[in-house]
């Protein structure tokens, strides 16, 4: 499994996508069953959240009829299951599971459609916990959006895309940006669009930074092709630009 095609290490892996192995899925799921079915809830919601996770966060999915203790009452029970741990940062305490692979399991056990709507139920969330910055936490909420399918709006969920590609092509991360920006073009119903132009010419400039100039170069003929179909004159002239650019 740590291994591509032709031999070579995978650097894109990560743990929570490999298949729990059986004895392991036995451990996990013993000290699962042991919470309590609003514990257990609780756990799965923040599987779907990610690795890591804090209190404000888990108290939005808690019931509205529980105390004020109810959610963090829960995460100490799991606590006590070795199956989170506490990870302080600062003033803010976080949890993050003991393990990787502990989340597949408490995922796995919702249909897919329910996991659409966790998902969705977390970027709204989300959304409002962060409010007054949401282009800062686009990152964040994107994936949701991607994950809830259908579920979500496909013009917010490729807002959130371009914009969390944009900061990440900004930022450096050049590997991060692509996945992004592959993403909200298959979201794309469009391929002929002008965001669909925007998202290749971006995801072209990712490709050049990495120093991979041949792909680059198809990005940046396919969003040319689409440009000149709009007669957007900027849209060329700065795609021929870095085009012509990498060429020479």
């Amino acid at each position: 499994r740590l291994f591509d095609g032709s031999g070579n290490w995978r650097s894109d892996l990560r743990v929570e996508d490999l298949d729990v192995p059986e004895g392991i899925r036995l451990v996990i799921g013993r000290r699962i069953q042991r919470l309590s079915d609003s514990h257990r809830h609780l756990l799965t919601m923040a599987a779907i959240v990610g690795r890591s996770f804090d209190l404000r966060l888990m108290d939005a999915f808690g019931a509205d009829d529980q105390d004020d203790d109810a959610v963090l009452t829960a995460l100490e029970a799991a606590e006590a299951a070795k199956l989170i741990v506490t990870v302080s940062s600062g003033r803010i305490v976080r949890w993050e599971f003991a393990h990787g692979l502990i989340r597949q399991p408490l995922q796995n056990g919702l249909s897919l459609p329910r996991r659409q709507r966790a998902h969705l139920r977390v970027a709204d969330v989300l959304e409002k916990i962060y409010a007054k910055d949401l282009d800062r936490h686009a990152s964040d909420i994107a994936p949701h959006l991607y994950q809830a399918g259908a579920a979500a709006d496909p013009d917010k969920t490729l807002h959130y895309l371009m914009t969390a590609g944009n900061r990440a092509l900004d930022a450096g991360a050049f590997g991060e940006a692509i996945r992004q920006f592959d993403q909200a073009l298959s979201v794309l119903e469009d391929d002929e669009s002008k965001d669909a132009a925007d998202l290749r010419y971006r995801k072209g400039c990712a490709f050049r930074s990495l120093g991979q100039a041949d792909d680059a170069l198809e990005e940046w003929r396919s969003a040319l092709a689409v440009y000149e179909t709009f007669g957007d004159g900027e849209g060329i002239a700065r795609t021929a630009y870095d085009a012509a650019f990498a060429l020479g």
